[in-house]
């Protein structure tokens, strides 16, 4: 089997030139996922049993807006590795992170830490 390719942002294990029997494993770099198979196979026809999957980025879903603050630069799209800083109005005080980060769970993209508040500062109320 010739040479299948390397995904942009990933990596595989195998040896060439491929016999058949082959097997190659993909990976990704962190933060990027694996779209297609992570294995592949040299058949008896010369081809291989599949395509070269693709790494992609992963994706934060935009976070909401806290009441009485506001995302400083808000973006349409977040990816691994992007931070978003929240700022409160006048006469309120941020209870919470000022900065969360774009991360990684369970193989998804997820905002690191809580969703703040916005308290104000005459009462303990965030209303």
């Amino acid at each position: 089997c010739n040479y299948p390719g390397r995904p942009l942002n990933g990596n595989f294990d195998g040896s060439f030139p491929a016999t058949v029997g082959s097997v190659i494993i993909y990976s990704c770099e962190e933060g990027y996922s694996l779209n297609g198979t992570s294995e592949i196979v040299c058949e008896a026809n010369g081809e291989w049993s599949g395509n070269s999957p693709s790494c992609d980025t992963f994706q934060c879903q935009k976070p909401s807006m806290i009441p009485n603050g506001s995302i400083l630069s808000p973006r349409d799209v977040y990816y691994f590795g992007q931070s978003i800083m929240y700022n409160c109005n006048s006469g309120y005080t941020l209870v919470g992170p000022m900065i969360r980060t774009c991360t990684k769970i369970n193989q998804k993209g997820a905002w690191s830490e809580f969703h703040p508040l916005c308290v104000s500062e005459f009462s303990n109320s965030p209303w």
